[in-house]
């Protein structure tokens, strides 16, 4: 893996690259597809999120914000949610961003950002009354929040 930005006994962390572009949205989409309240609410399937994850995975590339954790003894790329967004954080940090924001929709994502990684919750969006910009309400009967973290780099 070229452009490593840490690592540890187990993994190296680095920066997503082409040539591991297409394993990582797999591993995004399952996640996503499996674990995230919203994506069940819309019942989006692994293969709409997959072709959805890669054109925005790709459109990344160049700006190069996405981390993957590569385990050093199989070479597969985990996903590490704490660990990952806490390089992510160091690495913005470095590049001079002053704030990173995140949406949350998912609890244990929520208790990552907020009491592991120290990030506050900046607003939140009841997401029955969301109103898309077509004026649609994709939300109307979905019981939940959509919250807005913010974590604070200088």
């Amino acid at each position: 893996m070229s452009h490593i930005i840490d690592e540890d006994e187990i993994y190296t962390y680095g920066i997503l690259m082409e040539k591991d572009l297409e394993e990582s949205v797999r591993l995004i989409a399952h996640t996503f597809t499996k674990y995230n309240p919203i994506e069940a609410y819309l019942k989006t399937t692994y293969e709409q999120f997959y072709s959805y994850a890669l054109a925005i995975a790709k459109a990344t590339l160049e700006d190069q914000l996405s981390i993957i954790a590569v385990h050093k003894q199989t070479k597969e790329i985990h996903g590490l949610a704490t660990k990952l967004q806490q390089i992510l954080l160091i690495y913005c940090r470095q590049r001079g961003f002053k704030q990173v924001f995140v949406e949350v929709a998912n609890p244990a994502t929520y208790h990552i950002y907020t009491k592991k990684l120290k990030g506050k919750e900046f607003t939140s969006i009841s997401l029955p009354t969301f109103i898309s910009s077509d004026g649609r309400r994709p939300f109307e009967d979905y019981n939940g929040e959509l919250q807005l973290i913010v974590f604070y780099l200088q």
